[in-house]
């Protein structure tokens, strides 16, 4: 998870794209010299879901391509604290113990190649690609399979009118 993504030319923007551009596929890994030792080269498996959050599209569109990306936008909401309080964490620490236990009861059940045995219609190739880990974690549970080939196929028809849009 990536918070507050809006890089601009930073050694950290280099790195954090070449991560995304890299892993949004198994067997694509990232070399980096080591810093104690540069005889030596470490290699990184950035193969993940990663969850972005930003402001604006990324401006490389290879980057974009390999991301589902959803902007943020100001909200005019007025029952939002402006300041978080107490029950907010607390409330955010049982959300993350109940995903973490999810994980525990799920882990055994979750095949990394099924997603490359699900069809899921007629979509973008590259959201296909990217979606594929996705989709590994619920293809035993056809109702959420169901909802995500849905939203799949909305999102789809949203980058075909946005690239139709485009020079």
């Amino acid at each position: 998870i990536i918070d507050e993504a809006d890089f601009r030319n930073t050694d950290e923007s280099a790195d954090i794209i070449k991560i995304i551009n890299q892993g949004y596929e198994k067997e694509r890994p990232i070399m980096r010299v080591d810093k104690e030792d540069h005889t030596k080269i470490d290699f990184f498996d950035p193969y993940c879901p990663k969850i972005i959050g930003t402001r604006k599209e990324f401006q490389d569109k290879a980057t974009e391509s390999r991301c589902m990306s959803e902007i943020m936008r100001q909200t005019n909401r007025k029952d939002i604290p402006p300041n978080l309080t107490k029950e907010f964490w607390n409330e955010a620490g049982c959300i993350r113990n109940k995903l973490l236990m999810w994980r525990f009861r799920n882990y055994k059940k979750i095949d990394p190649d099924a997603g490359a045995n699900v069809d899921l219609g007629d979509i973008e190739p590259r959201l296909r690609q990217i979606t594929t880990g996705f989709v590994s974690l619920f293809a035993h549970d056809e109702e959420a399979l169901k909802e995500f080939k849905e939203y799949l196929k909305e999102y789809s028809k949203e980058l075909v009118e946005a690239n139709a849009e485009t020079i």
